[in-house]
């Protein structure tokens, strides 16, 4: 009965991951993805060396494939946010060096693996973000085991810290809600926002770019922003932009 098992299980195993794309993303800026289900992606703004091996058209940063399965590839600038965001489920593997430290998971990984001074993380998921910093490291094979361990003990001191400010946040907004809504007042990063949105940013990433403000920051704005009747959100061929609203923002 065991060895049946054992013959069963990969196979069931590789059914259920040939129901998701699979995207592998290096802290290098390399990105591959291998689609069998989609036929439609995003790609970011700041993508370079785009490489795809069937026929394809790009409008507006959608990439529409003529066939699958295909394998797309090409870089991106983290530069300390790794950020994946689709309008599919995928089975997303992000590979990290050893030597960076994390300060904040989106969510749980699925699988985590250590291989040749690399990290390798496993989600399933429609998106995925972690920041991440890199501390003065100098590399030696004798604290090879060391590194796993503080580096797991930091990935659960993350986990545990992400899900502690959850809910703070959440007990925060609750009490403050209802000070929050009637907060009509733009402050100078706000208006930068709005102004930026009219000058054709309608993406987090490309707001961020045009304002020279963080990424984390320009999520938060603009969520207010919507909140408060200034901008509105809509979805296009499962991307989401952003629109200012009629003249209330002329302030």
């Amino acid at each position: 009965m065991k060895a049946i098992l054992l013959l069963i299980l990969p196979i069931i195993f590789s059914l259920a991951s040939s129901a998701y794309n699979t995207v592998n993303i290096n802290y290098n800026g390399h990105v591959i993805i291998y689609d069998t289900q989609s036929k439609e992606l995003y790609i970011p703004p700041n993508a370079r060396n785009l490489s795809i091996n069937v026929k394809y058209v790009i409008e507006n940063n959608t990439i529409i494939l003529s066939s699958i399965p295909a394998t797309i590839s090409y870089y991106e600038n983290f530069s300390g946010v790794i950020s994946f965001s689709e309008n599919f489920t995928s089975k997303i593997i992000i590979i990290l060096p050893s030597y960076i430290k994390l300060s904040y998971i989106s969510m749980s990984p699925i699988s985590f693996k250590y291989y040749n001074d690399y990290f390798n993380l496993t989600f399933i998921s429609k998106n995925i973000t972690i920041l991440y910093y890199v501390s003065g490291y100098t590399y030696t094979t004798e604290v090879s085991h060391n590194k796993i361990s503080i580096f797991f003990i930091g990935f659960l001191v993350s986990l545990f810290s992400t899900t502690f400010l959850l809910f703070l946040l959440i007990k925060r907004n609750r009490v403050n809600i209802n000070f929050e809504e009637n907060t009509n007042t733009l402050d100078d990063r706000d208006k930068k926002i709005i102004e930026a949105i009219k000058n054709g940013a309608d993406n987090l990433t490309r707001i961020s770019e045009m304002t020279q403000l963080p990424r984390t920051t320009v999520y938060r704005r603009v969520k207010r922003l919507k909140s408060l009747g200034y901008l509105a959100e809509i979805r296009e061929k499962g991307k989401v932009k952003y629109l200012v609203k009629g003249d209330k923002n002329e302030q």
